[in-house]
C-alpha cells in the first residue's frame, strides 16, 4: 500500500533532519483512488519539504484536481498518452503546522 509505504519513509525522518524537496508519484494508472489518498498523505505530513514539490504521472486523460488536501498544482504537462503534475504546498502554510513524523527507536548497537 503506498501511504503505508510513505509512513515507513516519515519514520526514517528524525528531528532536524530535512524532508524531501521532489517525490515523485506513479502509481498504476488504474489505481485512480491513491492519487488522492497519497496526495493527501502527503499534504498533511512533513514528508515533503515546505518549498518540496510533488510530481504525479497520470494519464493524459485522467484529469487530476487543480488543489487537493493543501496541495496546489503549479504546472501540468502533457506528452503523447501520458502527463505529469507539478504540485507544490502554498507558502502559507508551514511544516510546524503539520504533524512530527513518528519515529522508531534506534537499533541497539551490536557487540
Amino acid at each position: 500500500d503506498a501511504v503505508r509505504a510513505l509512513e515507513t519513509l516519515e519514520t526514517k525522518i528524525h528531528t532536524g533532519e530535512a524532508p524531501y524537496d521532489y517525490i515523485f508519484i506513479d502509481p498504476p494508472y488504474a489505481a485512480t483512488e491513491d492519487y488522492s489518498r497519497v496526495l493527501q498523505h502527503l499534504a498533511s505530513h512533513r514528508l515533503l519539504a515546505p518549498d518540496g514539490i510533488v510530481i504525479v504521472e497520470h494519464r493524459k486523460t485522467f484529469h487530476t484536481p487543480e488543489q487537493l488536501a493543501g496541495l496546489q498544482r503549479v504546472r501540468l504537462l502533457r506528452q503523447g498518452d501520458a502527463a505529469l503534475s507539478f504540485y507544490r504546498r502554498p507558502a502559507a502554510v508551514s511544516s510546524e503546522s503539520l504533524p512530527a513524523p513518528t519515529s522508531s527507536p534506534e537499533p541497539e548497537p551490536a557487540g
